[in-house]
């Protein structure tokens, strides 16, 4: 069984979508320009530890790059949906 999810956060609106397929936008400057952060988190029974300290990073790192700012709780609200439920 795959266990992957993913989720697009666009306009504050968290939508769980399926992993085989393409989500992304020509307008977006991730595949387009290589401009883009990321921030890996660990999940224990379905809580990503340390989320606080990964998010504040996420932010100082987007900022540094110049990259449009996403809401504190939008991304919050991203990690909830992804970590519902995993066992790992």
């Amino acid at each position: 069984m795959d266990s992957r999810r993913v989720a697009v956060l666009d306009r504050g609106v968290v939508t769980l979508v399926d992993p085989r397929s393409p989500v992304f936008s020509a307008f977006d400057l991730g595949p387009s320009r290589g401009d883009g952060v990321f921030e890996t988190l660990l999940v224990r029974a379905g809580a990503a530890l340390q989320a606080d300290a990964h998010l504040d990073r996420l932010a100082r790192s987007a900022a540094l790059m110049g990259l449009p700012s996403t809401r504190r709780s939008e991304w919050s609200r991203l990690v909830a949906v992804l970590t519902d439920g995993h066992e790992g």
